[in-house]
């Protein structure tokens, strides 16, 4: 037996035994690799079931699912999307997570169908999914902002500046996704007193410029004295729509006739007699000499443009509808003919 083994004191034994751990080790991680792969594929499947069994209306006994109609129903998909019909959309999603074999396609896909429930309203399932995801990828920077987003529409703003955190270790500019969601906590919470908000909002407007938009409009509703205060006279073109809908009841006359824009704004809104035509925006200008002719025939309608996603919408925002940009917004005014 001696003369087959060598002896534990023999350099030969310790090599046996170096390779042996070597080979133990590298079999029982490979091992352990592959258990856990199935076991999040097995779990990712679970979870899908719970959505699966209401909302998917392909039967996959009828429909045969082949590798190649994964690309053609992705675009039918998209262009559901893209019409609104989110719930054909979302069909055709988790039809393709259930049978596709790819685990790197699923996680695209399911990342999709997150998208896509986020857009649909459906909070608390694009909650579930973007969690979902970041467990097995925590650093999916899509992944994180989509979360943050869901959190902010279910009024869950402690958890949603708890994702910028993770953001700025992955080098992401969060300062106005940050600054923002700060505005919104201090808006909602309601342990705040109208003028502990007010306070609170005229610090931020002079340190958080990017917030300006939103935080004037907020202010004109809580305390339209203290809006006028505030107003920074060289970017009225930026809150040109919310300067031109005020009623006359919220008009300083004081600060409006020391500033030549804001005259000839209300001048041309037939708010003020005084004839002024110095505003140096062309539209206003233009109606302006209009009425001073004896024309007091028109008005300015507006559109809102995300500087993004370069989408036109009639109503204003402070996240994009389409692309869920912040701070992305510009106003477009265009002349138009009383009602």
């Amino acid at each position: 037996m001696h003369q087959i083994l060598p002896s534990y004191k023999d350099p030969l034994f310790s090599i046996l035994l170096i390779i042996t751990i070597i080979l133990v080790t590298v079999i029982a991680t490979h091992g352990l690799s592959i258990y856990s792969k199935k076991r999040s594929k097995d779990d990712l499947l679970e979870f899908l079931n719970r959505f699966k069994s209401s909302d998917c209306v392909f039967d996959s006994n009828i429909i045969i699912f082949e590798s190649s109609m994964l690309k053609p129903l992705t675009l039918l998909a998209k262009s559901f999307d893209i019409s609104g019909e989110y719930h054909r959309a979302i069909n055709i999603y988790l039809y393709l997570i259930d049978n596709t074999d790819d685990y790197r396609v699923k996680s695209r896909l399911l990342n999709e169908l997150g998208e896509l429930y986020l857009k649909a309203g459906f909070l608390e399932r694009a909650k579930h999914i973007f969690i979902k995801i970041l467990k097995y990828s925590p650093r999916n920077i899509k992944s994180l902002y989509h979360l943050s987003i869901v959190y902010e529409m279910l009024n869950e703003y402690d958890k949603a500046l708890e994702i910028v955190e993770p953001l700025n270790i992955l080098k992401e500019n969060t300062e106005d996704l940050q600054n923002y969601l700060e505005y919104k906590k201090v808006l909602i919470n309601h342990k705040n007193s109208k003028d502990k908000k007010i306070a609170i909002l005229e610090k931020m407007i002079k340190d958080r410029p990017s917030l300006y938009r939103i935080i004037l409009s907020d202010l004109f509703i809580l305390n339209y004295s203290i809006a006028w205060r505030t107003l920074d006279y060289t970017r009225i073109k930026e809150v040109l729509d919310i300067l031109w809908m005020l009623p006359k009841s919220k008009l300083d006359l004081d600060i409006i006739s020391k500033h030549d824009t804001l005259s000839t704004i209300y001048y041309s809104k037939g708010y003020i007699e005084k004839p002024c035509v110095k505003s140096d925006i062309f539209s206003v200008d233009m109606l302006a000499i209009s009425k001073k002719s004896g024309f007091d025939i028109g008005d300015l309608d507006f559109l809102y443009l995300c500087d993004k996603c370069k989408e036109f919408f009639s109503l204003s925002f402070n996240r994009c509808p389409n692309c869920m940009a912040i701070n992305s917004i510009i106003v477009e005014e265009k002349i138009a003919k009383k009602c």
